[in-house]
């Protein structure tokens, strides 16, 4: 593709990074329904030679950044972070501008000529590309129904009209295949709904006020950096942090101590410490009785409901009534034996096995160490366990290990106060139900396919033939699992329609390209689940060659199909301010005043240990779970792709591989070469850790180029041997491109979670060789 660049001086790594570090350190925290001040101009406001402001946020699966671009003539000059907005931006952020100006934008629609694959494409027109997918949808809904078409999204970009747009107007056309279940956090999705009646709540803010933390199966320091600062207030303060990690990371470097454990044991430890907690009785009682489920009554093992109404123990006439009679004071724990049994009667006989030698067995994590955890943690408040969609719930029974996390704040009464509880992710959600540009229509139901599963499913024309596929805003060559299933699904797919703003591996495959835009080239607004503020991106310059935005693209479709186009055909303005009705905003108000909070200061989730549950507790006990045949409770399944779980396949691939997050990406967003400071400060190639007697045996060296494979696939990486890594674990890096030698998508474990059809990423066996 040809240079469009605005080409921006290169800049050393210790100067960006000393400029990225400044940045961060004048991060303000704002107070309630807070108004950022800076002003910004509308694009039509600008003149040659002077220079103007414009709103932005770094939109993808991150926190949401409030970015300033400073442009002149037309053309971006800088970007810096908002000196008002509660975070700065890191070194991803600042380097938007290169993004823009990107030697790797795609500038004009294209078709393909050559095979699939083979990269060969020719320019045409928009009204070509346009007729050839209005025709071909109408085509396929006529011979196969809207069965037929599967519609990819992704987190490549929260905002309201570019994550809705595309997949509203398949709703309008009659449906689209659904996928089952996210990459990121279905398992926290199908805990926290059940047992809390929603998710997407956090307390970032009063983190500070933590007195003990927990960081599990996350990594905070590289995964949420604009908040870490949060955790370092807590230590300096004298919070104790804890990490629970496979892999000494960044986070367990700032740590107290740091806990080795077996990928996929989470949940075993948790029960260790809740037996501690249980048997020695050092729960929160009065929370339990009276904010949670834990005395409700069950009987042959089901709930005891009369009138919808979950019964308990009287304790002054010893007979089940309903949980909300007045003055009734209910029975925790009732004689083993009886005709009843409490929910908490059943949790601790679930827990009993785990003593902590046998949750050593299991976990790794010494017995000594589940006992004084499970003692530390109870003792202490405010106490948090930061979840943030972690690798630990990205496993075969990840839904449990959530689950388990919320129970051990459930029974230490670390809910609804300051600086406690397990941390989601979170946004404006949390207070406000957030409408679409376009409200999606209603259609007849159609079999769904599980998202880690794509491939496959394609592939057997599972649980139908897939006619046409549309990728938007994700690279499914580089997050989705199984990337060999993946390239044969996008070959066998008969048309493939691909919008994106950077040429991306799965782009090779397809049909139809198109241009899209990114920051500062349209409008749009951000008003999602991962920022406390309702924000403008606004349109600053014209978009490079005829790149047009989601909305618009959808836009024109929409005029060539019957009673559409008074829906979708209208200005991008006009469709932000219906996403802003609910704030009592408008987009102008946004432009003149700047990012919105719309939030009391503190902000504090669950106050009083009230939750969003039929009875406002906490469920612990979740009849959907045993309606599927699993455990109504939390109990620890062994994870199939295990050494313990499948002996046989450990034999031929006996290393454990978990995925880590690095920092010169957010998913593949990034990377692929085409933000050269990004490159420039951080590493230039994957790189897999491995424990030096692995490294040993396989007489692997440091640096040394090696294989790391399964029946899925293989890829060719650097060797960093170090003691940072568990001894038979081994740790690849999530979210490099097919052209930088592939992502850690081509060996992981596409199984569906359990309960919630999540992602298992965490649970898979690979083998390490040295290459010759």
């Amino acid at each position: 593709m040809k240079d469009q660049g605005l080409h921006l001086p290169p800049i050393k790594r210790r100067t960006f990074l000393k400029a990225a570090g400044a940045l961060g350190a004048t991060a303000a925290v704002g107070g309630g329904a807070e108004l950022l001040t800076r002003s910004a101009a509308s694009a039509s406001d600008q003149t040659a030679g002077e220079v103007k402001e414009y709103y932005a946020s770094c939109t993808m699966e991150c926190i949401h950044c409030s970015l300033i671009a400073e442009v002149q003539a037309g053309r971006i000059i800088n970007v810096k972070g908002n000196p008002n907005f509660n975070t700065q931006p890191c070194l991803r952020g600042l380097s938007r501008a290169q993004w823009v100006y990107s030697k790797d934008r795609v500038l004009y629609p294209m078709k393909r000529v050559g095979e699939k694959g083979s990269g060969k494409f020719e320019r045409i027109t928009w009204e070509e590309a346009l007729d050839t997918i209005a025709a071909k949808m109408k085509e396929v809904k006529a011979n196969a129904g809207p069965k037929g078409f599967l519609y990819l999204g992704g987190s490549g970009n929260f905002a309201s009209l570019a994550a809705n747009s595309v997949r509203s107007f398949f709703s309008h056309v009659g449906g689209v295949t659904p996928t089952v279940g996210t990459l990121c956090c279905s398992a926290v999705t199908e805990a926290m709904n059940n047992m809390m009646g929603d998710r997407y709540y956090e307390f970032r803010d009063t983190l500070d006020q933590s007195r003990y933390i927990i960081c599990w199966g996350n990594n905070p320091a590289v995964t949420n950096q604009g908040y870490y600062k949060k955790i370092t207030a807590a230590v300096e303060a004298g919070a104790k942090l804890v990490v629970i990690d496979p892999r000494y990371s960044e986070t367990a470097a700032k740590a107290h101590e740091w806990f080795s454990i077996k990928p996929g044991t989470d949940t075993a430890l948790a029960m260790g410490m809740l037996r501690v907690i249980i048997t020695e009785k050092i729960y929160d009682e009065a929370f339990l009785l009276n904010k949670s489920g834990a005395p409700f009554l069950l009987k042959g093992g089901d709930q005891v409901m009369v009138e919808n109404k979950p019964q308990v123990m009287d304790s002054a006439t010893m007979k089940p009534v309903p949980f909300d009679t007045p003055n009734v004071k209910p029975v925790l724990s009732l004689p083993a034996g009886g005709e009843y049994e409490t929910v908490f009667d059943l949790v601790a006989k679930e827990v009993a096995v785990w003593t902590p030698e046998e949750t050593q067995r299991v976990t790794t994590v010494p017995a000594g160490a589940v006992v004084r955890l499970a003692r530390e943690f109870a003792a202490t408040k405010p106490a948090a366990i930061m979840q943030n969609m972690s690798g630990a719930q990205r496993t075969e029974f990840g839904t449990y290990t959530v689950a388990s996390q919320l129970y051990l704040a459930t029974f230490t009464g670390n809910w609804g106060i300051p600086g406690a509880g397990v941390n989601d992710t979170g946004g404006v959600n949390q207070l406000f139900k957030v409408p679409a540009p376009v409200a999606a229509a209603t259609f007849d139901p159609i079999p769904s396919i599980p998202v880690t599963k794509v491939g496959e499913y394609i592939l057997a024309d599972k649980p139908h033939k897939i006619d046409l596929l549309w990728i938007g805003n994700v690279s499914p060559m580089t997050q989705y699992p199984n990337t060999n299933a993946m390239r044969k699904a996008l070959k066998k797919v008969p048309f493939v329609i691909a919008a994106n703003n950077v040429w991306a591996s799965h782009m090779d495959y397809a049909d139809i390209v198109l241009p899209a835009t990114t920051l500062w080239e349209y409008v749009d607004v951000l008003a999602a689940t991962r920022s406390e503020y309702v924000q403008l991106l606004d349109k600053a310059i014209d978009p490079p060659g005829e790149a047009h935005s989601d909305a618009w693209i959808v836009a024109k479709l929409s005029t060539r199909f019957p009673g559409l186009a008074e829906k979708f055909d209208k200005p991008e303005e006009e469709l932000c301010n219906v996403v802003l009705k609910p704030f009592g905003k408008t987009v102008a108000d946004l432009r003149r005043d700047g990012p919105y909070r719309p939030f009391p200061t503190p902000w504090v989730p669950w106050k009083d240990g009230t939750f969003k549950t039929s009875t406002k507790r906490f469920h612990l006990f979740v009849p959907a779970w045993k309606t599927k045949k699993f455990s109504p409770v939390v109990k620890y399944y062994q994870p199939k792709e295990t050494p313990e779980g499948n002996p046989e396949l450990a034999a031929k691939y006996p290393l454990q591989m978990v995925n880590r997050k690095i920092s010169r990406t957010i998913h593949s967003s990034f990377g692929g070469g085409t933000v050269p400071w990004v490159d420039e400060a951080t590493q230039r190639e994957q790189k897999v850790m491995i424990h030096p007697l692995d490294a040993e045996a396989r007489g692997i060296g440091d640096g040394d180029l090696v294989k790391v494979f399964n029946d899925r696939g293989e890829l060719r990486v650097k060797a960093w041997v170090t003691e940072w890594m568990t001894r038979g674990i081994v740790s690849l890096e999530n979210g490099w491109w097919e052209r930088e030698g592939g992502s850690s998508s081509t060996l992981t474990n596409d199984t569906p979670e359990a309960l919630s059809n999540g992602h298992s990423l965490n649970n898979t066996l690979v083998q390490v060789g040295k290459e010759a």
